[in-house]
């Protein structure tokens, strides 16, 4: 006895591809979703470089995030940033200096009253009586330049007359060097 043949429905190649590239996208799309649920519920630390400060009084300021560290570094300790505040919207007649950096920048192994970038806040108020000097330390130790590159756009986008970067003996053993504990990957590129 002969089966009856059912016709097969040829799908067209167009076809084909779309739904392939639907299928290929519908798990982007739901983590796409997933994240953006998480954003908007606020959920987990904001890890931005600056943020406003807490402090009541002082809303027209922003701070160096104090958590910023959490981005770095998931298995050791890291030092939080200093408390250098400056205005979100920087006045006129203002000097605006973002000092960047490792250990050496954060004063170790001094108090913070003895990191160069007060020292040098200082110096420039007595040289230039006239502005309003604003210094920004944005140091935390055992970073290297992967961090740097992170705060740059950050940094300008508050509009700095100077950024100082005083490194190089962290690109090794800093966050996500080479020889660190603390890596993402071997990649530099992923990195």
């Amino acid at each position: 006895m002969n089966k009856p043949k059912t016709a097969e429905k040829k799908i067209p190649k167009k076809q084909k591809v779309v739904f392939k590239l639907i299928t290929g996208l519908i798990p982007f799309l739901i983590l796409l979703a997933f994240e953006g649920l998480l954003r908007l519920t606020g959920y987990g630390d904001n890890l931005d470089l600056f943020i406003k400060n807490p402090t009541e009084g002082y809303e027209k300021y922003m701070i160096v995030n104090p958590v910023v560290g959490k981005k770095y570094f998931q298995k050791f300790e890291y030092t939080a940033p200093a408390n250098d505040i400056f205005l979100a919207e920087k006045p006129e007649n203002t000097f605006r200096v973002f000092v960047m950096g490792s250990s050496t920048v954060y004063g170790f192994p001094y108090e913070r009253n003895l990191m160069f970038s007060r020292i040098l806040h200082k110096q420039l108020e007595d040289a230039y009586p006239d502005k309003k000097i604003e210094m920004v330390n944005t140091a935390i130790t055992a970073i290297n330049s992967f961090t740097l590159l992170d705060y740059t756009d950050q940094i300008l986008k508050y509009k700095p007359d100077a950024v100082l970067i005083y490194a190089g003996h962290n690109e090794f053993y800093g966050a996500f060097g080479i020889g660190s504990n603390e890596t993402m990957s071997r990649n530099r590129e992923l990195t």
